[in-house]
């Protein structure tokens, strides 16, 4: 996204509007919080991405916040199946 002054252009869809920059660091912080209070983070960065993700919320699924949450939902033990992964690696 680009643009002065809160207003922005989408790169993928071309859609333009206000988006302030406030906004952003307020859901940039909101998930960092998740992150460091670990408790619950499952949960809570699954809500994090339904809440803000398009066309409920402003974010396309390439958006770096939204990137940033699924990749620590992928990183959190237990939300893998460890079994699958050595059975399709001795495969």
């Amino acid at each position: 996204m680009a643009g002065d002054k809160g207003r922005w252009r989408c790169g993928g869809c071309g859609k333009e509007g206000q988006f302030p920059l406030e906004y952003t660091t307020k859901l940039d912080d909101e998930l960092d919080d998740i992150l460091e209070a670990r408790c619950g983070a499952l949960d809570k960065l699954e809500a994090f991405v339904d809440a803000h993700l398009w066309p409920r919320g402003r974010l396309h699924d390439t958006h770096h916040l939204i990137l940033k949450a699924k990749c620590a939902m992928a990183m959190l033990p237990g939300h893998v199946d460890e079994d699958s992964l050595g059975k399709r690696a001795a495969d």
